[in-house]
């Protein structure tokens, strides 16, 4: 596609880049400025009622992350995090949390609860088998670890906890009970 603009000499062709410069970033600064935005950070956790994420509903739009880039956090920096706030967790309001071809490592975070007086028992799917290593951690408010498992495309599909070609993690909450759901995700970058 192509434009004919009238000329105007220099001055109207610089005001012209300036203007269009200014409405082609505008939506993003909006977008970056805009409370709940898509790169959001969070200073308070996020709780999901579990009969809000049944079924196929997507659990992804309640998940939160942080890039291992800056600075490598561990399992007891989580659990730490459960305790005294201090990890800028960034928002996830996307249907699929999406970083291109990365290296970096990330966790990723769900809060649930279960309202209810029965058992929760849940799937999570993970809609990416090329991931190269995920290690699930699930935790009680108080930190205690109530299930870990290690699953991705290095690991074979019998030895998955679901034999599927996503990789599916079962898990469940007792009634009344909040609990972390933790996601350490490694992928090598293409090269």
């Amino acid at each position: 596609m192509s434009f004919l603009l009238p000329y105007r000499g220099l001055e109207g062709l610089h005001r012209f880049y300036r203007n269009l410069a200014f409405c082609l970033l505008l939506p993003w600064l909006l977008l970056l400025m805009a409370p709940g935005s898509l790169l959001a950070e969070v200073d308070q956790e996020r709780v999901v009622p579990l009969h809000l994420v049944a079924g196929e509903e997507k659990a992804s739009r309640y998940v939160d992350y942080i890039n291992n880039e800056d600075r490598v956090f561990t399992l007891e920096d989580l659990i730490e995090d459960q305790r005294a706030p201090h990890i800028k967790w960034a928002q996830n309001h996307s249907e699929v949390p999406s970083f291109g071809f990365d290296s970096n490592t990330y966790w990723f975070r769900l809060v649930v609860r279960n309202e209810s007086s029965l058992i929760a028992r849940r799937l999570f799917e993970i809609k990416n088998p090329v991931l190269d290593e995920v290690w699930f951690f699930q935790m009680t408010s108080s930190g205690q670890i109530v299930k870990q498992l290690q699953t991705g495309d290095k690991k074979s599909s019998n030895a998955r906890p679901f034999f599927h070609h996503n990789l599916i993690i079962p898990f469940s909450v007792p009634p009344g009970e909040k609990q972390y759901i933790y996601f350490r995700v490694t992928t090598g970058c293409l090269a």
